[in-house]
């Protein structure tokens, strides 16, 4: 798909009635327009004609995985993911905190 220049002006003024008139952050558009250009561009084109590989024997290194490294990393995931909870518990009282004194303060200074 090619992109005309009216394309781009008409597309650009609905850009700029979102983010003037309806409150968009500017930050969304420029998103949304990158996530445009990346589906309009084309894929690659090979026009070269397939060629027979060369065949290479490539050897892997040998890892060897015992129970003790599975339960290492069973134990690390499982810490990291009570840690990730524990700050989002902490983030939401947080927040519910900070309502609850928002509200306290609005009521005590309506008085």
């Amino acid at each position: 798909m090619t992109v005309s220049l009216p394309l781009v002006f008409v597309l650009g003024f609905f850009a700029w009635g979102a983010v003037k008139f309806l409150g968009v952050r500017t930050w969304v558009v420029v998103l949304i327009a990158l996530f445009g250009f990346w589906l309009s561009t084309p894929p690659p084109v090979h026009t070269h004609a397939p060629t027979e590989p060369a065949s290479v024997q490539r050897s892997l290194p040998s890892v060897s995985i015992d129970k003790n490294t599975v339960a290492v990393v069973l134990v690390g995931g499982v810490v990291l993911t009570a840690l990730l909870a524990a700050v989002a518990v902490t983030a939401i009282s947080v927040a519910v905190a900070a309502a609850v004194l928002r509200s306290m303060l609005r009521d005590h200074n309506r008085r």
